[in-house]
């Protein structure tokens, strides 16, 4: 019987392999600060439908909230989903909003989709406010180089 179970293990192990699945023996080793390697781009950050953050996100990834966020998040890319609140600002190159935000958008690209509702000032370089968006607010459109200098 411990040979099938290691069977077994030893196909698991080898699809999740397949998969890209890493066990921590098979990490990487940190590269020198002399080689020519291009880092490697980080999963998004994701507030899950079940978590409740209080307090600001800072990263230079991507956020995807599916959850609720009560501070500022700023980033490469934001993405509320429907269910998602973010109660505060959110400054990002492309920001899209499906779920809640009271707050300002400050974005390049900046999407409000279907059944989204947004209370606040949008700066944007690029705004599309689909038919069914609810809005309530002002906005402001800027030079692509203005919303960097803002953020």
């Amino acid at each position: 019987m411990s040979g099938i179970a290691r069977e077994l293990s030893g196909a698991v192990v080898k699809l999740k392999a397949a998969a890209g699945f890493r066990t921590p023996v098979e990490e990487k080793a940190p590269v020198a600060a002399n080689e020519d390697v291009a880092p490697a781009r980080a999963e998004p950050t994701v507030i899950s439908a079940s978590s409740h953050l209080a307090g600001s996100i800072s990263t230079a990834d991507e956020v995807y909230v599916q959850g609720k966020v009560e501070g500022d998040v700023r980033a490469a890319s934001v993405v509320v989903y429907e269910g998602g609140v973010v109660r505060g600002d959110i400054s990002a190159e492309d920001i899209t909003i499906y779920g809640a935000v009271t707050g300002n958008l400050i974005g390049g690209n900046v999407l409000l989709c279907d059944g989204s509702m947004v209370d606040g000032e949008i700066t944007h370089t690029s705004l599309r406010i689909d038919a069914g968006a609810n809005f309530e607010g002002s906005i402001k459109r800027k030079a692509a180089a203005s919303v960097v200098a803002a953020e």
